[in-house]
């Protein structure tokens, strides 16, 4: 069983109850439920509200949190600014830097790659680092959250909690971070954090009486998150968040394996034998055979559990109210051409993509990044969302309000931004 903690008390000054995995830290609790409470209400947040000040990099780092982001492709930097505003029920969180250059950086390759290359991790992370110290100079004391995820959580318990150490070892030799947790998050962690980022950028926790709130599915490069506040949340899967004056029951829940790029690795290794690539001549395969296909590859189906179950068996509560996904759904997208992209887009684009010939499809999509396995992106999304008829995926169709976002209010939606949020509201000011 992975390490956990309650990340509660003095130690990392957080007032909410959350468990998460930690490389040292003895096993305090195995719940299967969630629950993130926030004992500081907004009003607790005292201080004039003000906007960051960026004349001098001292009084921006008092109003920033830095967050990495530790996925499956590489890890991120993200540089958050925040202000408090009169007549909200929560701060204002938004990329530090530029509107036009906002300050976030990408280290490329996994953490996880380096489980077995310690030595190299310092490395690594030292281009995040210097770009951080140019940001905010030698003197700052920036709260740091860095966490891990879909690449991490596969590592054995005995490798993560090494790997974790060795970056953490790292990140507290930088005398302008204050480093609050170094951890891996939880799938479900991540989908709840993204369903408050949604929520916070459209608006939904500013009215009283509160706001039918959005539910999220989420797809990375090595799992996929679905959130929402349900009529009923089975145990497993409920997550109880408080903001302010209002608490939030959601279901939330990951299916590790299931990201777009550890799936298409899957089926690559047997890309003779499946549906889902496009062929250098003639005719492409057909989207329905191709998400048959991942469906099966892919061990998406239910075998035991059918009408009330999602994917892989796992209970599902129903759907309801209005969904957007995040993160690949849109990224598929705006390879071609939509930005917004709804079922009915997703279904038109299968079916004309999955037609075509290699030849044929780069003409119509230059620009595009990974011509060769397009058929595939587009057909794992449906499968995942609708699936194939015999099975229902995550149980979206034409009844269900749906789109993909990549920007709500110019802000990226990802789980940082809902992080940086309840970071907020949990640290006294």
């Amino acid at each position: 069983m992975a390490l956990r903690q309650f990340n509660i008390g003095l130690r990392l000054a957080l007032a909410f109850l959350v468990s998460f995995r930690c490389y040292a830290v003895p096993d305090l609790l195995d719940t299967p439920q969630l629950k993130l409470q926030p004992v500081l209400s907004p009003a607790s947040l005292t201080g004039p509200p003000a906007a960051l000040a960026y004349s001098t990099k001292q009084n921006i780092a008092k109003q920033m949190i830095l967050i990495f982001d530790a996925g499956s492709s590489g890890t991120r930097a993200y540089l958050y600014g925040w202000h408090l505003e009169k007549g909200k029920v929560l701060p204002k969180v938004f990329f530090a830097g530029p509107p036009e250059k906002p300050w976030v950086l990408k280290a490329p390759g996994g953490l996880a790659t380096l489980v077995d290359r310690l030595n190299e991790v310092p490395t690594y992370l030292k281009p995040l680092l210097v770009f951080v110290k140019d940001k905010l100079g030698t003197q700052a004391k920036i709260p740091t959250y860095f966490y891990a995820t879909g690449g991490v959580r596969k590592l054995h318990d005995s490798q993560e909690k090494i790997l974790l150490k060795t970056v953490a070892d790292t990140l507290r030799k930088e005398t302008f971070l204050d480093v609050k947790e170094v951890l891996e998050l939880s799938g479900q962690e991540e989908g709840t954090f993204t369903w408050v980022a949604v929520n916070a950028l459209a608006g939904k926790f500013d009215h009283s009486p509160p706001a039918e709130t959005i539910g999220i599915v989420e797809l990375g490069g090595a799992s996929l998150q679905i959130a929402f506040v349900p009529e009923k949340a089975p145990e497993k899967d409920r997550v109880t968040l408080t903001l302010g004056a209002q608490t939030y029951t959601l279901y939330s829940h990951s299916y590790d394996g299931v990201g777009r790029e550890e799936a298409f690795h899957r089926l690559a290794s047997a890309q003779h034998l499946n549906r889902c690539f496009l062929g250098e001549r003639g005719a492409g395969p057909g989207s329905q055979l191709c998400i048959q296909e991942l469906m099966d590859r892919l061990a998406l189906r239910n075998v035991k559990c059918h009408s009330q179950c999602a994917l892989q068996d796992v209970y599902q509560a129903p759907l309801r109210g209005e969904f957007v996904g995040i993160e690949n759904f849109s990224h598929v997208g705006n390879e071609h051409g939509e930005p917004h992209p709804d079922l009915k887009f997703l279904e038109q684009l299968g079916n004309k993509v999955c037609a075509l010939s290699l030849s044929d499809y780069r003409k119509l999509y230059p620009k595009a990044p990974n011509p060769h396995k397009a058929c595939f992106d587009i057909s794992f999304l449906r499968s995942i969302l609708e699936g194939d008829g015999r099975d229902r995926g995550l149980g979206f169709n034409s009844a269900i309000k749906y789109r993909a976002v990549a920007h709500i209010k110019n802000q990226e939606p990802s789980w940082t931004y809902g992080a940086t949020l309840l970071k907020i509201l949990a640290s006294p000011h």
